[in-house]
């Protein structure tokens, strides 16, 4: 089955990316916060602490506000965006876990309606009942992240489902079990922060020191077992992912980057702020770690993501919301053919651009726009000539990328090619080698690391580079396009690639 495109004129991912991060960051925030108010409130009673008390209640206020309106309303809005964005995988995620869903929608309803009486019972219950209110508040949205933890980890390592789709083999995956405890701890973190901004808005004095110590202990704790059991489900990942990290997709080495200067930059600020000198808790600086938190974790959410590419359900269905069985039917028969939404003006059109539009519409605008910045394509084809163009879209699934292949017909190749072209403009000049290698090598390799070139060029003069090696690129390798470039942007190139060579000799 396939479904009409949504077309809302940017790289559709950066809309999932936004609405996914902020409702699991408050989701997870919801969790451990539900933690640290009974554990929390359990203390006050035991000390007769009737200020922690009072600060609880407060604490509560705000905590129901984000978990329960802004949780529900964010959750809402994934399910309206991947449905709308990618609904063939979404389709998939519904029917091979519909009874995980309704498991999960069970403990979710349960969540809200305990969470509200919980806040709104703080002095009409007495201390026994309101714990046990506040302990099923926390177990319930607790399964509610060991169910929906299955399906997220299922999307990147379905394990054995792939030959017996069996539901529990598909939840109980290889990831499984890291994932839940990375995020369970994680939660605690994210409550400690929460706790970090509501302290801040306290009287200065020694109970807003005592409560920013107290936080401050529960993230930079959270934290650091958040990064054991990250350890263990990296290593739980399957070999693409750290192939992946590599280079193979730039943009999982990007947010790994950002990954470890964030986390680095959130234990340093709470270290100094709440243990070390709690008077420096003021309210932007509960904020900035709450924002680099939100970093931390959108960067890490971003890498799960990234990690599954060219697939949106490994090895089940590509991120274009095509199956890896219906390649070659629609190879055979045609893209346009398979896809059921064209109009029939577009698919009986005789103008190859218009055609090529609708093929890139099918298979390439879930991920692509053809606008300027995140994932657009007018940079990267600028100048581009058509040969290249060509030559390119029938290796997609060997680029650095991680993209799925293309499938439809060779007119079809040809009719994209026409239409990318559009957007390409005119032929580019070049001022050295090294923006004709990130232009034209740098699809695949890079210098020093994924797929590195200087081994490959490595005794290589000028000359024999200019002359023989960048004339013969497709005898080669079989899937690495031809270097369609002018005489000059070609010597600039030989001369760059030399220069790589002798480096790494000396």
């Amino acid at each position: 089955m396939n479904f009409p495109v949504w077309d809302i004129g940017f790289a559709p991912g950066i809309l999932i990316a936004v609405v996914a991060t902020l409702h699991v960051f408050v989701s997870h925030f919801a969790i451990g916060t539900g933690l640290f108010l009974v554990l929390t409130e359990r203390k006050a009673y035991r000390d007769n602490d009737q200020e922690l008390l009072d600060f609880l209640k407060r604490h509560s206020l705000i905590f129901i506000l984000l978990s329960v309106v802004f949780g529900a309303i964010t959750g809402v809005g994934i399910w309206f965006v991947i449905g709308l964005i990618n609904p063939a995988a979404t389709s998939s995620l519904i029917h091979g876990f519909v009874f995980g869903w309704a498991i999960e929608w069970v403990f979710f309803i349960v969540e809200i309606i305990v969470g509200l009486i919980y806040y709104y019972t703080w002095d009409r219950l007495d201390r026994r009942s309101h714990l046990a209110l506040g302990w099923v508040y926390f177990i319930s949205a607790w399964f509610s992240l060991v169910i929906i933890n299955g399906i997220v980890t299922f999307m990147l390592t379905p394990g054995t489902w792939l030959e017996t789709r069996n539901f529990w083999e598909g939840f109980f995956n290889p990831t499984y079990w890291p994932s839940l405890v990375a995020r369970t701890f994680w939660s605690f973190a994210l409550a400690g922060v929460y706790a970090l901004f509501t302290a801040s808005l306290l009287k200065r004095g020694p109970f807003r020191w005592r409560i920013t110590r107290y936080s401050g202990i529960w993230v930079l704790a959270g934290s650091v077992l958040t990064g054991l059991s990250l350890m263990w489900y990296w290593n739980a990942m399957p070999e693409s992912a750290l192939i992946a990290a590599q280079g193979a997709i730039p943009i999982t080495q990007n947010m790994l980057s950002y990954f470890y200067v964030l986390s680095i930059a959130v234990i340093a600020i709470v270290a100094v702020t709440s243990l070390l000198i709690p008077r420096f808790n003021y309210t932007p600086v509960a904020l900035i770690v709450a924002l680099l938190m939100l970093g931390v974790f959108g960067a890490t959410e971003w890498v799960r993501e990234s990690v599954r590419k060219p697939y949106g359900i490994t090895g089940y269905i590509y991120t274009n919301g095509i199956y890896p069985e219906e390649v070659d039917e629609i190879n055979e028969n045609g893209v346009l053919v398979w896809a059921k939404w064209i109009s029939d003006d577009a698919r009986d059109s005789k103008d190859p651009v218009e055609m090529g539009r609708q093929v890139f519409r099918v298979q390439c605008m879930l991920c692509h726009s053809v606008t300027e910045g995140y994932m657009g394509l007018n940079h990267r084809v600028r100048g581009w000539d058509k040969e290249f163009i060509y030559e390119v879209t029938g290796v997609l699934d060997s680029l650095r990328g991680q993209m799925p292949p293309f499938v439809g017909t060779t007119a079809e190749r040809h009719h994209i090619t026409e239409y990318l072209h559009t957007i390409a403009g005119d032929s580019r000049d070049y001022s050295s080698g090294k923006e004709v290698f990130d232009d034209r090598c740098g699809l695949c390799h890079t210098v020093g690391g994924y797929r590195d070139i200087v081994p490959m060029v490595e005794g290589f003069s000028a000359d024999d580079l200019n002359e023989t090696f960048l004339l013969m690129l497709e005898e080669l390798a079989g899937n690495m396009p031809p270097l369609t470039v002018n005489d000059d942007a070609r010597i600039m190139l030989a001369d760059y690639l030399a220069n790589l060579s002798a480096e790494e000799v000396e």
